[in-house]
């Protein structure tokens, strides 16, 4: 069913939904042609990252909601995004996690529906058992002010408006709060069943076609965790290349052991990456604080933080890449669709929608309603945001970081590590 055998590991997080990463286990060890050790902790991991990067085509499931899996998490494509549950993947990372504070008291009822929905599809994997969850009664606040005087006691009153003090407007239903203490349960049973079935295959079968060659070894201060991972992952997805990540401390203490020929890609400001470049050396690409170069075997990507007066350029920059790199994606789903296809077994328009989300950039989320009336008016929002003491512009470095590496992986990456 899913071709040769194939090897993950499965990285759980120390909460109490680490058990689920046991059910998710012993039901792919019923799957043909899949081989796995048991669940590891995301100590054992970090532990043993170094030989995991050294295995070709390694998988790995980031499972729960450990501080490893929330990083891993802002480095892959959602494939699946429901009631708090989620998996996607990018390269050979995946990361399934559930939060049940995804489901308000308000959308609980309706996860029930959509939970017993699905009890006969997942039937073949496990037994599950419909569940209940009352609907949220809700009382209006500024209602019981104009009836207090005759329906309810100055003390209820008082408390009402000390509450209101919150985030909310409106009193929470006891009985459909207590009733959500076992609710995360029910939504990592229902993931896993899902990804089994949904996600498992697309999964294991991403990348597996493809001709592993040299290593790269991405080295990085640990703020940058998170962009280390997405230019691990974007290699992966898009090149023939596997990725070794060290932090600078890891790098500094098996320097000695590395050759000459390594090809090393120094990620942010490091000590390492500020003691390889000169000044008098060009980066290959820079533009609105973002910038890549090489010399030799050394490659440094780099993000500075924005100039309040070049935000306008890098919006107009960053909408016209997202469009170019749908436009690529169709592109590549085109020269790629028959092998797309079968990999997936979802067909050629599933295949342009998976491709096009491998090369997407994130949408803009503060600036999405702005964006649909130009320019000037987005940049009007950034300006107040700026003035009203919004970090803005530290915001706006994920989104450096995000267009950066899709540059560099696309345009520069195998340029580097193929010169000479």
């Amino acid at each position: 069913m899913f071709g040769n055998s194939k090897t993950v590991m499965i990285v759980k997080g120390k909460g109490r939904e680490a058990k689920y990463a046991q059910l998710l286990f012993q039901l792919m060890a019923k799957l043909p042609n899949f081989e796995s050790s048991q669940p590891i902790t995301e100590a054992e991991y970090a532990a043993s990252s170094l030989t995991v990067d050294n295995i070709p085509n390694g998988k790995v499931i980031f499972f729960g909601n450990g501080k490893e899996a929330i990083l891993q998490g802002k480095a892959v494509n959602w494939q699946y995004n429901c009631f708090g549950m989620k998996y996607g993947w990018l390269g050979n990372r995946c990361v399934i996690t559930a939060d049940p504070n995804g489901i308000s008291l308000k959308e609980q009822s309706a996860f029930a529906e959509y939970y017993n929905a699905q009890i006969a599809k997942f039937r073949r994997l496990r037994e599950l058992q419909s569940v209940h969850y009352s609907e949220t009664e809700t009382l209006d606040i500024s209602e019981m002010e104009d009836e207090a005087a005759k329906t309810v006691s100055t003390v209820v009153l008082e408390l009402a408006k000390g509450l209101r003090k919150g985030a909310s407007d409106t009193f929470e239903n006891i009985r459909a709060t207590l009733e959500r203490e076992d609710l995360w349960e029910h939504q990592y049973e229902l993931l896993v069943c899902k990804f089994i079935l949904d996600g498992y295959a697309c999964f294991m079968n991403n990348n597996t076609e493809k001709e592993i060659g040299k290593k790269a070894i991405i080295v990085y201060d640990t703020k940058e965790t998170e962009y280390a991972h997405l230019l691990n992952n974007l290699i992966q997805q898009h090149t023939r290349y596997d990725v070794a990540e060290y932090t600078e401390k890891m790098f500094v203490d098996n320097a000695k052991k590395l050759s000459s020929k390594n090809k090393i890609i120094f990620l942010g400001k490091t000590k390492s990456s500020r003691e390889r470049w000169l000044d008098s050396n060009r980066y290959v690409y820079y533009e609105n604080g973002m910038r890549y170069g090489w010399i030799g075997n050394h490659a440094f990507v780099y993000v500075r933080p924005l100039k309040q007066a070049e935000i306008k350029d890098f919006i107009e920059a960053y909408q016209k890449k997202s469009k170019e790199f749908e436009d690529k994606a169709k592109q590549y789903s085109e020269n790629n669709g028959n092998s797309i296809g079968k990999n997936f077994a979802k067909g050629y328009h599933f295949a342009i929608g998976y491709a096009t989300a491998m090369f997407a950039l994130p949408v803009m989320g503060v600036f999405s309603t702005a964006a649909e009336v130009g320019i000037y008016e987005i940049c009007y929002c950034v300006e107040e945001l700026i003035k009203n003491k919004v970090n803005t512009i530290a915001e706006l470095k994920e989104y450096q970081y995000q267009l950066l590496l899709r540059e560099f992986v696309f345009d520069g990456f195998i340029k580097f590590v193929e010169e000479a």
